[in-house]
């Protein structure tokens, strides 16, 4: 699919440019794929009241493993808090997500020129909770 792209389930919520969708031999979603500028991903988990949030470059859905996978200048919220890296893992069925550098990607920590290599690095915002 082409153009402003929405897909839904529940409080899911993904938009995209282009929007590829797999599907397996009974008919049910078993993957989709979000490219844009950027792709985007919300959802509302059970008993939160803040919004998950997430935007990348790509995205993939793996609907039978409630996995998000974030590609490109991948960003992540949870309220206040958030992450950045080039590559992320959110797993929303045991709330967990995983970051870092894609894949190939070399993971120096030093770049030609001495410098160390911004793109790869993970940045984490952790708010404190009020009490």
């Amino acid at each position: 699919y082409r153009g402003d792209v929405i897909i839904t389930q529940g409080s899911l919520r993904i938009t995209g440019d282009t929007v590829w969708i797999h599907y397996d031999d009974s008919h049910s979603i078993t993957k989709a794929i979000s490219v844009g500028k950027p792709a985007k991903f919300r959802q509302l988990p059970d008993g939160n009241q803040d919004y998950t949030t997430a935007d990348a470059e790509r995205m993939e859905y793996h609907a039978d493993q409630d996995l998000i996978l974030l590609l490109g200048n991948a960003r992540y919220g949870e309220g206040k808090d958030k992450i950045s890296a080039p590559r992320i893992v959110y797993d929303s069925r045991r709330g967990r997500v995983k970051a870092g550098a894609q894949p190939g990607d070399g993971q120096s920590v030093e770049s030609a020129a001495g410098e160390s290599d911004k793109s790869d690095r993970v940045r984490i915002t952790i708010t404190p909770k009020k009490k």
